[in-house]
């Protein structure tokens, strides 16, 4: 099992640690990281602003609606182009019987 040393155990280990974890960080790591936390406090992400528009109701109904309203003029348009394709068949087999009756 791995745990966590005890620094009371042994106080010297646990100083020697610490100081080396220290000397990996830069000198002013501590003022990036408060610099960066007021940063993040003081203007809101735009993600956070697009969580926001989605949790307002009407937003969100107008977006559905906006979506639903995109699939209906997408599914006519499909079903407008299959129904003249069609129908533009079955005139040239009626175009095509009118004139072969026509030599009569």
């Amino acid at each position: 099992m791995n745990t966590q040393p005890d620094p009371s155990q042994n106080p010297r280990l646990w100083a020697r640690r610490q100081a080396y974890a220290a000397s990996l960080l830069p000198p002013n790591f501590a003022d990036n990281v408060l610099r960066a936390a007021r940063l993040r406090r003081d203007e809101p992400a735009a993600h956070t602003r697009v969580w926001r528009f989605f949790h307002n109701p009407f937003a969100l109904s107008a977006l559905t609606a906006c979506a639903c309203l995109v699939a209906v003029v997408l599914f006519h348009t499909q079903s407008a182009s299959q129904a003249n394709e069609e129908n533009l068949a079955g005139w040239r087999d009626l175009a095509e019987q009118v004139a072969s009756l026509d030599p009569l």
